[in-house]
């Protein structure tokens, strides 16, 4: 599955088409297993509000925004090397397994599924497997 990001930091909300997916497949329940080849975004459950700005702090508890810029502004002068994106999408991964029933994925009230751009806009190769 492919998905298109449009800005550099972005939360995306994936849910719909994973469960779109899910309603094509064969298997009505058990584990939707999703992993995303990009070692600059990660995959996370989380509230997803697309009418506001992705507040990295409600992922993290950092703005990120401010963290990268600051922070690599500061090591720049003092020639050490910036953080990098990464590291933090390999903090928070970029492998998910959700459980399903009846051809839906089950999540709590309010979690979304969502994926996380650090270096976009771009086009992500999505792996899933439902088993």
């Amino acid at each position: 599955m492919n998905v298109q990001t449009n800005k550099n930091i972005e939360l995306l909300d994936i849910t719909d088409l994973v469960n779109e997916k899910l309603q094509k497949s064969q298997i009505g329940k058990g584990i939707c297993h999703i992993f995303i080849k990009d070692i600059n975004t990660a995959l996370t459950t989380s509230p997803i509000n697309p009418e506001e700005e992705l507040e990295v702090a409600s992922i993290l508890g950092i703005k990120l925004p401010d963290l990268i810029s600051s922070e690599a502004i500061e090591r720049k002068h003092q020639k050490l090397t910036p953080i990098s994106t990464h590291i933090i999408a390999a903090f928070l991964g970029s492998f998910i397994s959700i459980p399903f029933e009846n051809k839906q994925l089950i999540l709590g009230l309010e979690q979304r599924v969502g994926l996380v751009e650090f270096s976009g806009p771009k086009e992500h190769e999505l792996i899933l497997e439902f088993k």
